[in-house]
């Protein structure tokens, strides 16, 4: 089987989103691919710099697991989580369906989290739907982080839920 690879680079997520469905668009009515049956795969994949109301590096290290406790039992130091790297539960990173997610601080700006996602999947409609929700559904991600944060730090008291609404956070992405 041949394969190729089509890839675009774009300043924002939208960009990306609206130039595959341009191409799409020309392949099916212009070029009468049906993409459906020509492709095993197609994959989204972005970096993100999202700014949080906390430090980044605060939030994350609050998020509760005991390896943290165990490592630092073994290590002899205090150790809190710095990252988070979550991967699709039932599919292989070297197949045609994988979902890789990683969260953490932007060393150079406290405030800032980096985000990297790969989303690959069959399905193309699939692929294009998460993209257009992955600022949004970071920024929900990133909401909960510091909201645990927040929950676990006594000295701090959690506003109501209903104080403000989720704001949208800012981001610079890159495709």
């Amino acid at each position: 089987m041949r394969r190729g690879i089509i890839g675009f680079n774009a300043s924002s997520v939208q960009e990306v989103v609206s130039g595959f469905r341009q191409l799409v668009s020309i392949m099916q009515t212009e070029l009468s691919v049906n993409i459906d049956d020509h492709t095993w795969f197609v994959e989204f994949a972005c970096d993100l710099n999202i700014r949080g109301e906390d430090r980044a590096i605060d939030s994350l290290r609050n998020v509760k697991t005991n390896v943290a406790e165990v490592t630092a039992k073994a290590f002899g130091e205090p150790m809190g989580i710095f990252s988070l790297r979550l991967g699709s539960k039932e599919h292989d990173p070297s197949g045609p369906d994988w979902f890789d997610l990683r969260i953490e601080p932007l060393l150079r700006n406290p405030q800032v989290y980096f985000v990297t996602i790969v989303y690959r999947n069959s399905n193309v409609n699939r692929v294009l739907k998460t993209a257009e929700l992955t600022e949004d559904n970071i920024g929900t991600i990133i909401d909960s982080l510091e909201k645990e944060k927040k929950r676990n730090s006594p000295s701090k008291l959690l506003p109501p839920s209903t104080a403000k609404p989720a704001a949208s956070k800012k981001s610079n992405s890159k495709q």
